[in-house]
């Protein structure tokens, strides 16, 4: 088996991971994928910049392929694109840090604990960050006021993003509830004026934290926040959320590829949402606009400078343009406001000039029988 210099690890077939594969294949380095869910046929594995991939069935299997994969001569560097392999990879971290430069905390079993967002929320708490209310459920039933949302306490269990519901009232509460079998929390539905965030990497264990821009959702997608957006410098609104964010970062002790978002109300007070412990679906929207944050990790991880590669981000548009497409053909979307928007993006989710054949290959899986 080769040498390969960055293991880049995918929940599924999803662009997470193709925007760090060609975010470190563009700079030389060789990049194995491995991929959960066992899709041999995963699309991202077309990248050109993919030296090896391999598709495991399960997460349980995760820590022992790797501690199976043939021993190189230096610790070899891993980057999670997925909370699922985060956490795994944590609880498994004794061992697996013996041969693998690991993201996470650096005590075995940790994540798990900072990757709850009701843990996220009262961490946050400690540094001025304001978050909606929280209801527990059920003992909290009978406080929740409305509207409401739904959320899962960890994204890694049960039914991430299904279990982010919007309910109106009482009656629309309990019906989720009804055919809901996850744990879930409630909120206060907060009226948005916008939705931002912050994509990052943290180096030694939060003690240097690297967040060279932020996003701005232009157009959403359901239950996530992977949209039409823009990216660019921090506006200076949002100076004061990011220092307090960094403090809770570093209270985090943790190390590797993050986001951090957040909702600003109609009333102009910013809202914490949750925190990605891992490569965010947008992140290569802040390699597009000139900060490789994957090569920073790596270069970090390897006692490299990586100070070369800090830079005042270019402001782009990034389109994930399937996802964006989908509400053209749901009829939520005119074609012509679409292909105006599709005109003046800068940088798309699958899509690459200089790797085009997953973005083919996407469309070739989808239509297969």
């Amino acid at each position: 088996m080769e040498d390969y210099d960055v293991l880049v690890i995918g929940g599924g077939n999803h662009h997470n991971a193709l925007g760090v594969v060609r975010a470190l294949g563009r700079c030389g380095y060789r990049v194995e994928l491995i991929t959960i869910g066992n899709l041999r046929k995963n699309y991202i594995a077309s990248s050109k910049y993919v030296c090896r991939h391999y598709a495991l069935g399960a997460i349980k299997e995760l820590s022992a392929y790797l501690l199976y994969r043939k021993p190189v001569n230096k610790k070899e560097v891993i980057i999670s694109c997925a909370d699922i392999v985060t956490e795994h990879l944590n609880n498994h971290s004794d061992r697996l840090s013996q041969r693998y430069i690991l993201p996470g905390n650096p005590f075995q079993g940790h994540m798990l604990d900072l990757m709850d967002k009701t843990t996220m929320v009262g961490m946050s708490a400690l540094h001025g960050i304001n978050a909606p209310q929280i209801w527990k459920l059920p003992e909290d039933i009978d406080k929740v006021t409305f509207p409401c949302i739904t959320k899962s306490y960890l994204s890694s269990h049960g039914g991430g993003k299904a279990d982010i519901v919007v309910c109106r009232n009482r009656e629309q509460l309990d019906a989720f509830l009804a055919v809901n079998s996850d744990e879930v929390f409630v909120q206060p539905y907060i009226e948005k004026k916008e939705e931002v965030q912050f994509i990052g990497c943290s180096l030694n264990g939060g003690k240097d934290i690297i967040i060279p821009g932020m996003t701005k959702v232009l157009r959403s997608q359901p239950n996530t926040n992977t949209g039409f957006l823009e990216y660019g410098p921090i506006e200076p609104f949002y100076r004061d959320i990011v220092e307090r964010s960094k403090a809770y970062l570093r209270d985090c002790a943790y190390s590797g590829l993050f986001s951090i978002e957040f909702i600003r109300g109609i009333d102009d007070k910013v809202w914490f949402l949750e925190t990605n412990f891992r490569n965010d679906g947008n992140a290569i929207c802040v390699t597009e606009s000139g900060v490789n944050l994957p090569v920073i990790w790596v270069k970090a991880c390897l006692n490299e400078d990586y100070h070369s590669e800090l830079r005042t981000p270019k402001h782009i548009v990034v389109m994930p343009e399937y996802q964006d497409f989908k509400l053209v053909l749901q009829r939520k979307l005119s074609f012509t406001r679409w292909f105006g928007d599709l005109r003046r993006t800068d940088a798309f989710m699958d899509y690459a000039k200089d790797d085009k054949w997953p973005f083919f290959q996407f469309i070739i899986d989808k239509l297969r029988p």
